[in-house]
């Protein structure tokens, strides 16, 4: 009986309620409401790390095929990582991708890089595979913290051993980026460069730097060494005598049938460079 008397109050009050309100909403002709668009992100770390094509007319981002490619990435992950940095290499290759000796020239010599190779993953399309393309690094920031964020490399000196485990330095040997070309997505600031040669050492020197305070670096940015030009291929491709140098002095004094090496050390830091 309790629960009627409750229920018949409800039909009491609502019918009052509707009855005896004025009609508020009759002269109004244009009524308005609000509703909401929500998003949410969290930064990409566990995601698969897309290498954008570094060149005109490459087409679409994909995953690096190591198989097919010279070069390695960051122990970063997809969020925050260098995803691909070229070696450069100074010989040519013969048939068998062995390296052709240069021809010695004792009086000191200048060399030039030559172009990498890329081949890139598709989930729906073919492998995209570039060839002779200028030596590159590209660096991602999709962490959503805009805390900039800068990129330092050193070089090692060129050491090898001879027939008889001898080691061989060449001694005053230079290597140089040249003609650098950066790219990333349009609308967000860039991050700051050298501006036309960068000597490499034992001391680490600044790439690029991304600055906090402009929100710059997001997304993909790739910086290439040296000219390109149009071919027959569907790319641009790197032009000789351009990009990544290595001058040999005479005093080097390189051995022939030594395979020379410099380790090379790229430093992707939080932050842009103090």
């Amino acid at each position: 009986m309790k629960k009627m008397t409750l229920l018949s109050l409800g039909i009491i009050s609502f019918s009052a309620l509707t009855l005896g309100a004025p009609a508020a909403f009759a002269d109004t002709t244009t009524p308005e409401a609000e509703s909401e668009a929500t998003v949410l992100f969290s930064a990409n770390d566990d995601g698969e790390e897309v290498v954008e094509p570094p060149v005109e007319g490459g087409g679409e981002g994909g995953v690096v095929d190591p198989e097919g490619s010279d070069g390695n990435n960051g122990d970063g992950n997809a969020s925050f990582n260098i995803a691909w940095v070229s070696n450069f290499r100074f010989n040519e290759k013969n048939d068998l991708g062995q390296d052709v000796p240069i021809k010695l020239n004792g009086n000191g010599m200048q060399l030039w890089a030559k172009g990498t190779k890329l081949t890139l993953k598709h989930k729906d399309a073919a492998d995209s595979v570039y060839e002779n393309i200028p030596n590159f690094i590209q660096v991602v920031d999709n962490r959503g913290k805009l805390s900039g964020w800068n990129v330092s490399v050193s070089a090692s000196n060129f050491t090898g051993k001879d027939e008889n485990d001898v080691v061989s330095t060449l001694n005053g040997a230079v290597l140089s980026l040249n003609q650098p070309v950066l790219s990333g997505p349009e609308g967000v600031a860039a991050p700051s460069a050298f501006a036309n040669k960068l000597e490499l050492g034992a001391d680490a020197a600044t790439l690029m730097s991304a600055d906090a305070a402009l929100k710059a670096g997001t997304g993909s940015w790739t910086m290439k060494f040296g000219e390109e030009e149009q071919t027959s291929v569907a790319y641009k491709t790197l032009v000789d005598g351009t990009g990544v140098k290595l001058d040999i002095p005479a005093k080097a004094q390189p051995k022939a049938g030594v395979p020379y090496k410099s380790t090379l050390t790229w430093i992707l830091s939080d932050g842009p460079a103090s």
